[in-house]
């Protein structure tokens, strides 16, 4: 669980915010999240839907900040 009310689980979508403010067209999809190291803080891994040869990693919550990424179906 992230701040914000958002919560950050496999499956989610997301697409991420340009600095115009409108959504890029990528869709991201969580395929894991896990705590790395002593700090416990919690990250995302997300394929890229379309070409699953296309990975991030991402904090939960940078994908739970609403000005950087946005909720996708």
């Amino acid at each position: 669980m992230v701040g914000r009310g958002r919560s950050v689980a496999v499956g989610q979508r997301y697409r991420a915010i340009r600095p115009d403010g409108t959504p890029a067209p990528t869709v991201w999809e969580v395929i894991e999240v896990y705590r790395i190291g002593s700090s416990g803080i919690e990250h995302a891994r997300l394929r890229q839907v379309g070409d699953p040869t296309e990975t991030r990693t991402f904090a939960t919550a940078v994908l739970a900040d609403r000005a950087r990424f946005m909720a996708a179906s």
